[in-house]
Protein backbone atom coordinates (compact mmCIF):
# COMPACT_ATOMS: atom_id res chain seq x y z
CA UNK A 1 0.00 0.00 0.00
CA UNK A 2 1.42 3.44 -1.03
CA UNK A 3 2.33 5.72 1.92
CA UNK A 4 -0.39 8.30 0.47
CA UNK A 5 -3.22 5.10 0.80
CA UNK A 6 -1.75 4.45 4.22
CA UNK A 7 -2.10 8.05 5.53
CA UNK A 8 -5.41 8.73 3.72
CA UNK A 9 -7.04 5.23 5.94
CA UNK A 10 -4.62 6.84 9.10
CA UNK A 11 -6.56 10.22 8.55
CA UNK A 12 -9.75 8.82 7.89
CA UNK A 13 -9.87 6.24 10.97
CA UNK A 14 -8.48 9.16 13.45
CA UNK A 15 -11.67 11.21 12.36
CA UNK A 16 -13.97 8.47 12.95
CA UNK A 17 -11.95 7.53 16.74
CA UNK A 18 -12.79 11.22 17.32
CA UNK A 19 -16.39 11.30 16.47
CA UNK A 20 -16.26 8.27 18.37
CA UNK A 21 -15.38 10.23 21.16
CA UNK A 22 -17.82 12.57 21.08
CA UNK A 23 -20.67 9.96 19.84
CA UNK A 24 -23.41 11.81 21.50
CA UNK A 25 -23.30 14.55 19.56
CA UNK A 26 -23.72 12.17 16.69
CA UNK A 27 -26.81 10.12 17.94
CA UNK A 28 -30.88 10.59 18.12
CA UNK A 29 -30.95 9.72 21.58
CA UNK A 30 -27.41 11.42 23.21
CA UNK A 31 -26.26 8.96 26.31
CA UNK A 32 -28.52 6.20 25.27
CA UNK A 33 -27.34 5.30 21.67
CA UNK A 34 -24.06 3.15 21.29
CA UNK A 35 -23.79 2.77 25.32
CA UNK A 36 -23.70 -1.19 25.53
CA UNK A 37 -20.97 -2.96 24.03
CA UNK A 38 -22.48 -4.75 21.08
CA UNK A 39 -20.63 -5.86 17.76
CA UNK A 40 -21.74 -2.75 15.60
CA UNK A 41 -20.92 -0.39 17.49
CA UNK A 42 -20.59 3.78 16.74
CA UNK A 43 -16.92 3.58 14.84
CA UNK A 44 -18.35 -0.29 13.27
CA UNK A 45 -21.90 1.22 11.84
CA UNK A 46 -19.70 4.35 10.32
CA UNK A 47 -16.98 2.19 8.78
CA UNK A 48 -19.77 -0.40 7.70
CA UNK A 49 -21.63 2.56 5.57
CA UNK A 50 -17.97 4.02 4.22
CA UNK A 51 -17.47 0.43 2.97
CA UNK A 52 -21.08 -0.70 1.29
CA UNK A 53 -21.18 -1.32 -2.31
CA UNK A 54 -24.13 -1.49 -4.52
CA UNK A 55 -24.95 -5.39 -3.84
CA UNK A 56 -27.19 -5.75 -0.67
CA UNK A 57 -27.19 -4.90 2.89
CA UNK A 58 -26.77 -8.49 3.52
CA UNK A 59 -24.09 -8.97 1.16
CA UNK A 60 -22.16 -6.02 2.33
CA UNK A 61 -22.08 -7.12 5.57
CA UNK A 62 -20.93 -10.54 4.55
CA UNK A 63 -17.80 -8.63 3.19
CA UNK A 64 -17.41 -6.54 6.18
CA UNK A 65 -17.37 -8.97 8.77
CA UNK A 66 -15.27 -11.37 6.38
CA UNK A 67 -18.06 -13.83 5.79
CA UNK A 68 -18.65 -14.47 9.35
CA UNK A 69 -21.45 -16.63 10.28
CA UNK A 70 -21.68 -15.04 13.32
CA UNK A 71 -22.08 -11.65 12.04
CA UNK A 72 -25.20 -9.27 12.49
CA UNK A 73 -28.31 -9.53 10.71
CA UNK A 74 -29.13 -6.85 8.18
CA UNK A 75 -32.00 -5.72 10.92
CA UNK A 76 -29.43 -5.35 13.83
CA UNK A 77 -27.55 -3.01 10.83
CA UNK A 78 -30.38 -0.84 10.36
CA UNK A 79 -31.62 -0.43 13.74
CA UNK A 80 -27.90 0.62 14.79
CA UNK A 81 -27.69 2.75 11.83
CA UNK A 82 -31.55 4.18 12.98
CA UNK A 83 -29.28 5.83 15.69
CA UNK A 84 -26.95 8.06 13.35
CA UNK A 85 -28.51 11.69 13.07
CA UNK A 86 -27.50 12.63 9.20
CA UNK A 87 -25.23 15.12 9.89
CA UNK A 88 -22.90 12.69 11.18
CA UNK A 89 -21.77 11.59 8.09
CA UNK A 90 -21.30 15.11 7.16
CA UNK A 91 -19.48 16.12 9.59
CA UNK A 92 -17.03 12.80 8.78
CA UNK A 93 -17.03 14.10 5.17
CA UNK A 94 -16.21 17.59 6.00
CA UNK A 95 -13.28 17.16 8.71
CA UNK A 96 -11.78 14.36 6.56
CA UNK A 97 -11.85 16.76 3.69
CA UNK A 98 -9.91 19.20 6.28
CA UNK A 99 -7.32 17.42 7.05
CA UNK A 100 -6.21 15.72 3.87
CA UNK A 101 -4.03 18.04 1.48
CA UNK A 102 -5.63 20.05 -1.39
CA UNK A 103 -2.99 20.24 -3.56
CA UNK A 104 -4.53 19.30 -7.00
CA UNK A 105 -7.99 20.80 -8.48
CA UNK A 106 -9.76 19.86 -11.29
CA UNK A 107 -11.55 22.93 -13.28
CA UNK A 108 -11.43 24.52 -9.65
CA UNK A 109 -13.03 21.95 -7.78
CA UNK A 110 -11.14 19.20 -5.45
CA UNK A 111 -11.51 15.62 -6.85
CA UNK A 112 -12.49 13.60 -3.87
CA UNK A 113 -13.66 10.34 -6.02
CA UNK A 114 -14.63 8.55 -9.04
CA UNK A 115 -17.61 6.48 -9.40
CA UNK A 116 -17.37 3.82 -12.94
CA UNK A 117 -20.89 2.00 -13.05
CA UNK A 118 -22.09 -0.11 -16.00
CA UNK A 119 -25.06 0.75 -17.78
CA UNK A 120 -27.32 -1.38 -19.73
CA UNK A 121 -28.74 0.27 -22.92
CA UNK A 122 -31.29 -1.77 -25.10
CA UNK A 123 -30.47 -1.56 -29.01
CA UNK A 124 -33.07 0.43 -30.86
CA UNK A 125 -32.72 0.95 -34.92
CA UNK A 126 -31.88 4.44 -34.04
CA UNK A 127 -28.56 3.21 -33.07
CA UNK A 128 -25.17 3.80 -35.76
CA UNK A 129 -24.00 0.89 -37.14
CA UNK A 130 -21.14 0.09 -35.55
CA UNK A 131 -23.11 0.72 -32.08
CA UNK A 132 -25.07 -1.86 -33.50
CA UNK A 133 -22.04 -4.48 -34.58
CA UNK A 134 -21.44 -4.30 -30.74
CA UNK A 135 -24.27 -5.65 -29.78
CA UNK A 136 -25.10 -7.80 -32.29
CA UNK A 137 -24.89 -10.84 -30.23
CA UNK A 138 -26.52 -9.45 -27.27
CA UNK A 139 -29.53 -7.14 -26.72
CA UNK A 140 -28.16 -4.63 -25.12
CA UNK A 141 -24.73 -2.68 -24.88
CA UNK A 142 -22.79 -1.64 -21.89
CA UNK A 143 -21.84 1.62 -21.21
CA UNK A 144 -19.76 2.92 -19.07
CA UNK A 145 -21.18 5.99 -16.52
CA UNK A 146 -18.91 7.89 -14.80
CA UNK A 147 -19.92 9.87 -12.00
CA UNK A 148 -17.47 12.46 -10.60
CA UNK A 149 -17.74 13.77 -6.94
CA UNK A 150 -16.69 17.12 -5.97
CA UNK A 151 -16.98 19.88 -3.82
CA UNK A 152 -15.86 23.61 -4.69
CA UNK A 153 -13.23 24.86 -2.23
CA UNK A 154 -13.77 28.65 -1.69
CA UNK A 155 -10.07 30.34 -1.83
CA UNK A 156 -9.54 33.05 1.00
CA UNK A 157 -6.21 34.20 1.35
CA UNK A 158 -6.46 35.10 5.15
CA UNK A 159 -7.97 32.05 6.28
CA UNK A 160 -6.64 29.32 3.21
CA UNK A 161 -8.59 26.52 1.66
CA UNK A 162 -12.21 26.65 3.52
CA UNK A 163 -14.54 24.28 2.70
CA UNK A 164 -17.96 26.58 1.47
Amino acid sequence: MSSKVANLKKILKTTIQDMAHNKNQFTQSPGKDFTRKRKLEFTSVISVLLSMSGGSTASNLMDYFKFDSTAVSTSAFVQQRAKLKPEAMEYLFRRFTQKTPAKKSFHGYRLLAVDGSDLKIFTSPMLSTSERQISKHTSFLIGYLFSFFSFALEERPENGNVLS
